[in-house]
């Protein structure tokens, strides 16, 4: 776990927590910065410790959903029950499938912050990545849901707090039309923000489209910390 720095004003104060959900292929060094960056917001930061981490090409032959599932909520159980943590303050960040993810934990889990970055949405639960039809699966995200249509869909419309959709302007991996699904779902939310980086694909391929969506997040999470304190 990767603490955060505070400021002298919040000195012996607990802080809020952040749980990163990263896609199934994000780089190993990509996510450890975002921890480092998040950490020196204030957030006390982890990473879900997803089976098989090191192989990704292995993982996916045999990790499921449900299996990724149970590692976030073991991840947040720690990093809510850690010393420096306010449980009331945790923001859940996910990218690709932690998107997807991150939208589960909220059902199950209080979760204060939600940020989602082209999040996806699957139709098969069980399936290890590897062994689920892809075009099926792309053409799963091009469709209208509902929330009894898909369970990270119902979570979103029952989740009631704050949100951030980042949208990659270029996705052929997450269409708009996922998109959509995700932002007509939280109806419920305490607040909704959605934004669209320009030109960028969806593996955020080139360092600006990187740098561009790590000052969105940590600008919103900063703002949404400091409101908190206030409220």
């Amino acid at each position: 776990m990767t603490q955060g720095v505070r400021s002298p004003s919040q000195a012996g104060k607990r802080g809020p927590g952040l749980l990163l959900l990263p896609g199934w292929d994000e780089e190993e060094e990509r996510t450890c910065l975002q921890l480092a960056e998040l950490a020196g917001l204030g957030f006390v930061c982890t990473c879900a410790p997803w089976p098989e981490r090191n192989g990704a090409s292995t993982r996916c032959h045999t990790t499921t959903c449900a299996d990724d599932l149970g590692a976030a909520l073991r991840a947040f159980d720690e990093l809510s029950g850690s010393e420096p943590v306010d449980p009331a303050r945790i923001a859940v960040v996910g990218a690709s499938c932690g998107g997807y993810l991150g939208a589960l934990v909220t059902a199950v889990r209080d979760v204060r912050w939600l940020v989602l970055r082209a999040p996806a949405l699957f139709n098969d639960w069980e399936a290890p990545k590897d062994s689920v039809d892809r075009q099926g699966v792309a053409a799963y995200r091009r469709l209208l849901l509902r929330p009894e249509d898909n369970r990270a869909i119902a979570a979103s419309a029952r989740f009631r707090g704050d949100v951030l959709v980042v949208e990659s302007e270029f996705d052929d991996t997450v269409p708009h039309a996922v998109i959509a699904n995700y932002l007509a779902a939280f109806g419920n939310a305490r607040t909704l923000t959605h934004r669209v980086l320009s030109g960028a694909d969806h593996e955020l391929s080139q360092d600006d489209w990187q740098q561009a969506n790590a000052m969105l997040i940590q600008s919103w999470l900063t703002d949404q910390a400091l409101r908190s304190l206030d409220a």
